[in-house]
């Protein structure tokens, strides 16, 4: 993602395999001076790649391009999906607001760690975690390489 301002562009590349075909939760938020911040159902994403902060206004848009990235040259190349539900504040979001819009308003936010401990996967989004199916697992497992000849 970036932003031309009359002071320059600044683009940002977001971190390693954050791309997926998931349903995901995406903000980005500027101001003038400031690094182009990302964020990913609510969390700042740490870029693989940035440029520095730029300065100037944005006045004068002649165009907003959704979908489309800076290494998108062809016509037919950019985002192969849905979008849905585009905002443009008059502020850049404070990590809390953007908490709060990934979550829906919700008290928590639930964040997937990847475990070699988690094995059953059928579990409903939001509710996979360690548990007694992922033990079953494992103890099936167990008995077919450890037991059985």
């Amino acid at each position: 993602m970036g932003i031309t301002t009359t002071g320059g562009e600044q683009q940002l590349e977001t971190s390693s395999n954050t791309q997926t075909t998931n349903w995901q939760h995406l903000v980005m938020t500027w101001s003038s001076g400031q690094v182009v911040r990302f964020y990913i159902n609510g969390l700042e994403d740490t870029p693989t790649g940035t440029d520095p902060a730029t300065t100037g206004t944005i006045t004068g848009v002649t165009s907003l391009i959704v979908g489309k990235g800076g290494k998108d040259e062809n016509a037919n190349e950019g985002w192969d999906g849905l979008i849905d539900d585009v905002r443009i504040y008059d502020y850049p979001l404070s990590d809390r607001e953007v908490l709060y819009l990934a979550t829906d308003g919700a008290p928590t936010l639930h964040i997937p760690i990847v475990s070699d401990a988690d094995l059953y996967d059928l579990e409903a989004p939001g509710n996979q975690w360690i548990n007694f199916k992922d033990y079953a697992l494992m103890a099936d497992q167990y008995l077919e390489i450890m037991l059985w000849p």
